[in-house]
């Protein structure tokens, strides 16, 4: 683990955290999810296309999510590296 992980879990977090981001996701989800519901029953590839969006937005936040994680496990890991090494 390396201080980058740090870096990116602090920007990751900072992303998740940050309130534009977070009504642009809400945004997609509620327009995917609203013309999902609007699609003709015929319409499979449309209704997959949607489903695949809407997995992508959710994609993103548990990609953030984890990175987040990732740089907390890094902090702790170099922070203990750090006591050891003195």
């Amino acid at each position: 683990m390396h201080s980058e992980d740090v870096v990116n879990g602090e920007r990751a977090k900072a992303l998740l955290n940050d309130p534009t981001l977070t009504a642009v996701l809400t945004s997609l989800e509620n327009q995917y999810f609203d013309a999902w519901k609007q699609t003709d029953v015929k319409d499979t590839d449309g209704r997959e296309r949607l489903w695949h969006a809407l997995n992508a937005v959710d994609q993103l936040r548990t990609h953030l999510r984890v990175m987040v994680e990732n740089g907390q496990l890094a902090a702790v890991h170099l922070e203990r590296k750090a006591t050891r090494d003195r």
